[in-house]
């Protein structure tokens, strides 16, 4: 890929960043931090839980497919996969959406009666809009397959910013209600403009060799995911048990990482992929040298931003939140979370690029075994700190059991290919 070509990429990650991120600050700069934004950002883990644990793990498996297989074999997996896909979400959403009112006391046992009525609707909201999540990944991958990354990029940016001028719109009439249809409605708009890349249309083949190789692949990533990921839950959970407010702001915290996290991925780390999967299909030692340098270039990058936040983290933060109804005090706390989070930043970092190695090699049960591992400790890591320091105490833990799961996958990556023979 040219330099121009991902400055371009990278500059639509970061507007399709800011775009997905401003939906948020409108909502906070004009509610304020308090009961209806702690519903809102309750109701939105939900869906985004199952699209991480289904379309996030059918990403990494999807791409390194695509990348090695005839055009013929790969737009027929394109239409097998994305039909599947929309059906399981369709379904699977449908379920949590009749049951909403009997799942939703558990993730937030300390909200009102209130709160938890209005974090139902927003959820049912949320969740019509899933099954559209699925198949605009399938999309994306089907372009990232044939070394596409620009129009996927524009796509998602474009999508991102026509939610964000409704939201501006309507805010004042609709409230948080207008953000959560905003949400569903983005990955409808996504699939329509990156349908040309399935056409022409064609039928399902659920035997193919390439299909059965993704649900192989799939199958123990999703489940180990669907384990592990849920941390966000356990997040909300004890946030719902701290003063009115509080998750919101470590809603805010995480979600700052979060957009520069993707903006970073998708920019330096994805790319690259592709590249991944074919070396490593032919057992080169470049593969694991290619690795370490994907790997020291985002964390010299992910270094200048946690300085950043350090300094002059806090007045920037001041400068874009502390508007409307939202205060300082508020602002503050965001900051101090994001300082906590600092080891969890490195580790998120660290673990996109060591886990999208493992899947470019075809392994996919590594990570999510670690995963599980790891996420099994940081849940009591998680209960302990909170209940000494409170969110801070959340976020230091999550650093702690981040970087135990980075570095293991890292010592088992360079214990597997680092004897690789020189070609």
């Amino acid at each position: 890929m040219s330099w121009a070509r991902g400055s371009v990429i990278g500059l639509m990650t970061l507007l399709n960043t800011a775009a997905v991120f401003g939906v948020q600050w409108i909502v906070v700069t004009a509610l304020g931090a308090g009961p209806q934004t702690d519903a809102f950002f309750l109701a939105s883990v939900v869906p985004t839980l199952l699209a991480n644990v289904v379309c996030g793990s059918l990403s990494f498996v999807l791409v390194p497919i695509l990348a090695v297989s005839n055009k013929v074999a790969a737009a027929t997996l394109v239409w097998t996969t994305g039909t599947a896909v929309g059906v399981l979400l369709a379904v699977v959403a449908s379920m949590l959406w009749w049951t909403a009112d009997y799942w939703i006391h558990f993730l937030a046992p300390g909200f009102t009666s209130e709160e938890l009525s209005l974090a139902g609707t927003l959820v049912r909201i949320q969740l019509i809009g899933i099954a559209f999540t699925g198949t605009s990944t399938v999309l994306t991958a089907a372009y990232n397959g044939e070394f596409k990354f620009l129009l996927p990029a524009v796509a998602t940016t474009a999508a991102s910013v026509i939610c964000l001028l409704g939201v501006a719109i309507t805010i004042r009439q609709t409230g948080v209600l207008g953000a959560a249809w905003a949400a569903s409605l983005r990955p409808l708009l996504l699939t329509i403009l990156l349908l040309p890349i399935a056409w022409p249309a064609r039928l399902p083949r659920w035997p193919s060799p390439e299909f059965r190789a993704t649900i192989k692949k799939l199958l123990p990533l999703a489940a180990g995911s669907a384990y592990y990921k849920t941390d966000q839950l356990v997040d909300r959970l004890l946030a719902s048990l701290a003063p009115a407010g509080t998750l919101s702001v470590l809603h805010l915290a995480q979600q700052l990482y979060s957009a520069a996290n993707q903006m970073l991925v998708a920019g330096i780390a994805a790319p690259p992929v592709p590249r991944l999967a074919m070396l490593a299909s032919q057992s080169s030692p470049q593969y694991l040298k290619d690795v370490t340098a994907l790997l020291a270039r985002l964390m010299a990058v992910g270094c200048i931003v946690y300085v950043a936040v350090i300094y002059p983290g806090k007045i920037v933060l001041e400068a874009v939140f502390a508007h409307g109804n939202m205060g300082g005090a508020q602002v503050r706390q965001i900051w101090i979370l994001m300082i906590a989070f600092g080891l969890a930043w490195f580790a998120g970092l660290s673990g996109q690029v060591l886990s999208s190695a493992f899947y470019a090699a075809g392994d996919t049960s590594t990570p999510t075994r670690i995963g599980i591992v790891g996420f099994s400790v940081g849940v009591i890591l998680k209960i302990a700190g909170f209940f000494a320091f409170g969110v801070v105490g959340v976020a230091v833990a999550t650093g702690v059991y981040s970087a135990g799961n980075s570095i293991a996958m890292g010592l088992i990556l360079r214990k597997r290919f680092g004897n690789k023979p020189e070609a």
